[in-house]
């Protein structure tokens, strides 16, 4: 069986834009999980990678379903299964790695400036320009927006 990338969306309207197309153009099989609304985990014997999109809600919600997400990031971590997130699915990988997600002080709303990492991480995992996963949790930085970052 081929194995696929598990895009997780979060809104009912939510669709996974460019990594969608970056996966398609690239021959490299992907599905779809929307769990809010009764899609089930995938097996992690099937997935190759795992891409955490955004949403309306807080990690910290309590919600089953976010539960259940970060408890799969946890075992794909320990299996070194690739892992992408944004926004709320940087809260997800943040909190299955052990963080504290809290508010932050200063307004994120938006489009904001990032500056791209150089290191071989920023260039391998799909070469995109735009993540945020928090401090101290953060395996290798990727992208930083000058002020989301820890002092």
């Amino acid at each position: 069986m081929e194995k696929t990338v598990a895009i997780f969306l979060h809104m009912q309207d939510d669709q996974p834009g460019y990594i969608s197309d970056y996966l398609s153009k690239n021959n490299i099989s992907h599905k779809l999980v929307r769990l809010f609304n009764g899609d089930q985990i995938p097996d992690i014997n099937e997935v190759c990678g795992l891409v955490f999109m955004g949403g309306t809600m807080s990690v910290n919600d309590g919600l089953d379903w976010l539960n259940e997400e970060i408890a799969l990031i946890k075992e794909a971590v320990k299996r070194n299964i690739p892992i992408l997130g944004h926004c709320l699915g940087g809260q997800l990988i943040s909190v299955a790695l052990g963080a504290k997600v809290i508010s932050n002080p200063h307004e994120e709303i938006g489009w904001h400036y990032c500056s791209k990492e150089t290191n071989e991480a920023s260039k391998e995992w799909l070469k995109l320009s735009l993540i945020h996963i928090s401090e101290p949790t953060r395996r290798y930085a990727i992208a930083y927006a000058v002020f989301c970052l820890k002092k």
